[in-house]
C-alpha cells in the first residue's frame, strides 16, 4: 500500500468514526426515558420539583367514631374517638405506588367544628408524579387506591364508618 492510499484510510476513518459519534450523540439526546450525564451528575426519569404534586382530600369519621376538642381561642374542632382514637391533627398519611413502594409522607390537617360528620383535611406534599393510582393509607388503617386524576386535583374523600 502506498503512502498515498493509507493516509486516505486514515483520513476516512477518522471521517466514519466522527460521523458515527454525532450520530450516537443524536440519537442519545433525543432519548428522554433513558439517563444521561451532564454538568450537575447523572440526570433521567427521576421525579422533579415539576413533576410532584401535593396530594390533597379529606378523611371523613361517622357521628360515633369523633368527638370535639376545644382549641386554646375557644373554638372547636372534632378528632377521631371511640375506636378512631389514632385520627386527629398530626396522622401520618402515607402514599405508595402501585406496587406498595413509599412515594410520601404528610399528615392530616385540624378536623372542623363538627361531629355531624367529623372531616379531617389531608395533605401529601411532594408526590411523584407519573403513576395512574397510588396507594393512600391514614395512620395504618389500611391502603385505599385512588386515581391519579383524584390525587392531582384534591378530590380525595376516604371514609371511616
Amino acid at each position: 500500500m502506498t503512502r498515498t492510499a493509507l493516509r486516505n484510510t486514515t483520513i476516512m476513518l477518522a471521517v466514519i468514526a466522527v460521523a458515527l459519534g454525532v450520530t450516537i450523540a443524536i440519537i442519545l439526546i433525543g432519548r428522554d426515558d433513558e439517563p444521561s450525564v451532564g454538568s450537575g451528575g447523572v440526570t433521567g426519569t427521576a421525579a422533579t420539583a415539576e413533576d410532584t404534586f401535593t396530594l390533597e382530600g379529606t378523611i371523613t369519621l361517622s357521628t360515633d367514631g369523633a368527638d370535639l376538642q376545644l382549641n386554646d381561642d375557644g373554638s372547636w374542632y372534632c378528632i377521631g374517638a371511640n375506636g378512631y382514637d389514632d385520627i386527629a391533627e398530626g396522622t401520618r398519611v402515607t402514599v405508595y405506588d402501585p406496587s406498595g413502594a413509599v412515594l410520601a409522607t404528610g399528615a392530616l390537617g385540624q378536623g372542623g367544628d363538627s361531629v355531624e360528620p367529623c372531616v379531617l383535611p389531608i395533605a401529601v406534599p411532594d408526590v411523584p408524579g407519573g403513576h395512574d393510582t397510588y396507594q393512600v393509607e391514614v395512620s395504618d388503617r389500611g391502603k385505599i387506591v385512588v386515581s391519579a386524576t383524584e390525587a392531582k386535583a384534591g378530590q380525595v374523600a376516604l371514609t371511616l364508618d
